[in-house]
C-alpha cells in the first residue's frame, strides 16, 4: 500500500508541475516539459494500475485461502 501513496504522491506532483508550466512558462519551452511531464505521469498510472492488479490478485488469493482453512475447520470439527 506505502507503495501506491507513494505513486500517488508523485503523480500528484506532478500535475502541480504541469499546472506551474503552463502558468509560467513560454509556449516554445513548455512544450518539452509538457511532454516529458505527461509520459513520467503515464508510467506512474501504469505502475500503480499494475500494483493495484497485483494486490487485487493477491486478495482473491486470500480469500480463496481462508475458505479453504474454513472447509477444513469445519470437516475437523465434523470429525471429532
Amino acid at each position: 500500500m506505502s507503495n501506491n501513496r507513494k505513486l500517488k504522491k508523485e503523480n500528484d506532483q506532478l500535475k502541480e508541475k504541469l499546472n506551474e508550466i503552463s502558468l509560467n512558462s513560454e509556449p516554445n519551452n513548455m512544450s518539452e516539459e509538457l511532454e516529458r511531464l505527461k509520459k513520467e505521469h503515464e508510467s506512474n498510472m501504469t505502475k500503480l494500475q499494475l500494483e493495484l492488479k497485483a494486490q487485487s490478485e493477491l486478495n482473491i488469493t486470500l480469500n480463496e485461502a481462508k475458505e479453504i482453512l474454513e472447509k477444513n475447520r469445519a470437516q475437523q470439527k465434523n470429525v471429532e
